[in-house]
C-alpha cells in the first residue's frame, strides 16, 4: 500500500480526540499493519503526548507538531490543520477522521484513478436543491450555514470530508488553498465548519472533487450509511450525535485513564458491523456495564438475530406496561 493514512488531531485532557484516534489506529492496524501512518497536530496537542496519551505511538506512526493560529479555539485549530493538510504533508494520502473504526483492507486505494475523492456527505446522492424542496437533514443543515455567508449552493455538490483520498497534484493543492481561505473568511459570518467552505471551492473548482467509494466513509448516523455497513472499509460514526456506543464515557473514559484499549472496546472493532447494524443508541452508567457483560455480549455475537428478538420482544413488554400502568391509575386521560 502506497498510500499513506493521515490523521489529524487537536487534543487535551478534557475531550475524547485522544482516545477515539486510538480506536481509530487500533483498528487500523489489525487490518493494514503494513500502512504508512502519519499524524499531524498542533503545538499544544503534542506536548500532551505522554504518560496514558503516547499509547498512539505504539502503532509505528509518524507525529507531526504543526504551528496554529494562537487565538484559535481548538475545534478552529482543528479545521485548520485539516484545510491545510496538503501543504503539511507530502506525497499521496487519505485522511480519516478520528471518529472511525477501519473494519478492512485499505490497500485497493492505490488503484482508484481520481485526484481527490470523498463519499457524498450522509450518502445523498442528488446535488443540493432549492431550500424550500430539502428533505434530508444534511440539505436543510448545510443551507443554514449557507445563509449565514449569502451564498446560493443550489445545485452543488456537497461531500464529506471526513474522508478524503487526495493525490500531491496541483489541482488538489489549489483546492486546499481556496478551502483554507473560505474557512478563515467565514469565521466572521459564525461559520464553523469546513463543509460549506469545501462545497464552495469544489464549485469554483467546476467539480474537482470526484465520487469516492461510500465503503470507504459509511456514515452510520443516518439511515443510509446503516444499511450499508455490513460492506463498509471504514465506519464513520459521529460521537457529537451521540448515536453509537462508542460515544459513551463508559467506554472512552478507561482509555483514557489507562491509556489501553479495553477487553469490550477490542470486541467491538474487531467486529464492529455488528454493533453498527441499522440501529445505534448510545448505553452509559450501569446499562452498558450490564450490556457488555460477557455473556450477553457472547450471545449477541452469536445470534444477532435471535438476540435481537428478545429485546424487540422485551421493548413491546416494557411499553404495554406502562401503557397499563397508565390506564390503571390514570383512566380518565
Amino acid at each position: 500500500m502506497k498510500t499513506k493514512i493521515v490523521y489529524c488531531l487537536v487534543s487535551d485532557n478534557r475531550d475524547y480526540y485522544y482516545e477515539q484516534l486510538l480506536v481509530s489506529l487500533h483498528s487500523l492496524r489489525l487490518h493494514n499493519p503494513q500502512a504508512k501512518v502519519e499524524v499531524v497536530c498542533d503545538v499544544d496537542t503534542y506536548t500532551t503526548l505522554n504518560d496514558n496519551r503516547r499509547g498512539i505511538y505504539n502503532y509505528d506512526i509518524n507525529v507531526l507538531s504543526v504551528d496554529t493560529p494562537a487565538d484559535w479555539s481548538k475545534m478552529q485549530r482543528s479545521r485548520y490543520l485539516k484545510t491545510h493538510l496538503r501543504t503539511l504533508t507530502q506525497n499521496d494520502y487519505l485522511f480519516i477522521d478520528t471518529d472511525t473504526v477501519i473494519c478492512s483492507s485499505l490497500g485497493f486505494i492505490d488503484d482508484i484513478p481520481y485526484e481527490i475523492a470523498a463519499v457524498k456527505d450522509s450518502h445523498v446522492e442528488r446535488p443540493l436543491p432549492r431550500r424550500s424542496q430539502c428533505r434530508h437533514e444534511t440539505e436543510r443543515w448545510i443551507w443554514r450555514e449557507a445563509q449565514k455567508v449569502g451564498a446560493d449552493i443550489e445545485g452543488l455538490w456537497q461531500y464529506n470530508s471526513g474522508v478524503m483520498l487526495v493525490r500531491d497534484t496541483p489541482r488538489a493543492h489549489e483546492l486546499y488553498e481556496r478551502w483554507a481561505s473560505h474557512y478563515q473568511s467565514q469565521l466572521q459570518f459564525g461559520v464553523k465548519v469546513d463543509q460549506l467552505p469545501l462545497l464552495l471551492s469544489n464549485h469554483e473548482m467546476d467539480n474537482v472533487i470526484s465520487p469516492l467509494d461510500p465503503r470507504l466513509n459509511c456514515q452510520v448516523s443516518f439511515q443510509e450509511g446503516r444499511s450499508a455497513v455490513a460492506k463498509a472499509a471504514i465506519i464513520h460514526y459521529f460521537p457529537s450525535q451521540n448515536k453509537t456506543l462508542l460515544s459513551s464515557p463508559w467506554i472512552l473514559d478507561p482509555i483514557k485513564e489507562t491509556g489501553l484499549i479495553t477487553a469490550p472496546l477490542q470486541r467491538i472493532i474487531s467486529q464492529p458491523a455488528q454493533f453498527f447494524a441499522q440501529l445505534s443508541q448510545v448505553a452509559t452508567g450501569d446499562a452498558a456495564r450490564m450490556l457488555f457483560t460477557p455473556p450477553l455480549l457472547e450471545a449477541y455475537q452469536s445470534c444477532p438475530k435471535v438476540f435481537g428478538l428478545f429485546v424487540s420482544a422485551l421493548n413491546a413488554y416494557l411499553v404495554a406496561k406502562k401503557w397499563l400502568y397508565g390506564l390503571y391509575h390514570h383512566p380518565n386521560l
